[in-house]
């Protein structure tokens, strides 16, 4: 692997961390609310109902460092040290955890293996599509960057540790199939193809969302916390501008569910884009960056051997 391709790599995972940091702020606010209050984000402002510091983070980048570090320590796809590391995580009391997420995740603290508990959550709400497992799948797509059908696989039994609902698993495999071709292919529309192609076991009308996502108009979108509106309007940012800082600026001024709008356009614009494309004054503020972008360059690395 080139340097380029460890840009995108970092690109990947820092777009995601500074798309949460810039949605976190305008979490809940709907598009109006965020015009009266900022008049536009463009900048890491802190705040919100979280009190966020500028450049901070929520659980979206928290569950997707958790999952890289599983991979990268233990160099495989290991769903019960994945699972097991979720628990922690809530273990250590986050100020911001998903209702379905710690639904499922008491469970498994409480003794319930993955599979149980979140197959029970499910039977419980089978109508839950929430979209806590698509904002943290990206270290997924850089793991298995090169082999399509466990890409596949990885992608859905990530989401399924909490999210066993088809709609989220197939959400986060055409993500990660969109980031390992949009890392590739340097044409959007190119890796957006290639995406709904390697997904076509989906249920049809999850596809047919995403391949009408990047042709909506801004009216008709809903950022809210159900999964396949979230994917809407993170495609629809990127694929309708022509820089990252524009995707990003786009996708958390759209409100609602912005943090996670944010992480899951900032994961497939840094990974089309690569490192550079970020804004500096986004990536100095952010935390932990160096932690991010080691976690990166752990993933791009076992690509070399």
């Amino acid at each position: 692997m080139n340097q380029d391709m460890g840009a995108h790599f970092r690109g990947c995972l820092l777009g995601l961390a500074v798309g949460d940091a810039l949605g976190g702020p305008v979490e809940f606010l709907d598009a109006k609310a965020i015009e009266r209050k900022h008049r536009r984000v463009t900048d890491m402002i802190g705040g919100g109902w979280l009190k966020l510091q500028p450049g901070q983070w929520t659980d979206d980048t928290q569950m997707t460092l958790a999952l890289a570090e599983s991979l990268t320590e233990r160099d495989a796809f290991d769903a019960d040290d994945i699972a097991a590391r979720f628990v922690a995580w809530l273990e250590s009391n986050p100020p911001d955890v998903g209702n379905h997420t710690r639904g499922v995740l008491k469970r498994m603290a409480q003794g319930t293996d993955w599979k149980t508990a979140t197959y029970s959550a499910q039977r419980t709400s089978p109508s839950s599509a929430g979209n806590g497992s698509v904002m943290r799948c990206a270290p997924v797509a850089l793991f298995d960057w090169q082999n399509t059908s466990t890409r596949i696989e990885h992608s859905r039994v990530q989401s399924e540790i909490t999210h066993a609902h088809q709609e989220c698993q197939w959400s986060c495999a055409v993500v990660n199939s969109f980031i390992a071709h949009a890392m590739t292919t340097g044409v959007r529309d190119a890796a957006l193809d290639r995406a709904i192609a390697e997904c076509r076991d989906s249920p049809g009308h999850i596809l047919k969302r995403v391949s009408l996502a990047p042709s909506k108009n801004r009216a008709d979108l809903n950022p809210t916390g159900y999964v396949l509106d979230t994917v809407d309007c993170a495609l629809w940012a990127l694929m309708n501008t022509y820089s990252f800082e524009e995707a990003l600026i786009e996708a958390v001024n759209l409100g609602g569910d912005a943090d996670t709008t944010g992480a899951v356009c900032g994961a497939m614009a840094g990974a089309f884009y690569g490192e550079a494309d970020i804004p500096a004054r986004w990536l100095e503020p952010l935390h932990e960056r160096a932690r991010i972008a080691a976690l990166a360059d752990k993933l791009a690395a076992r690509h070399n051997q």
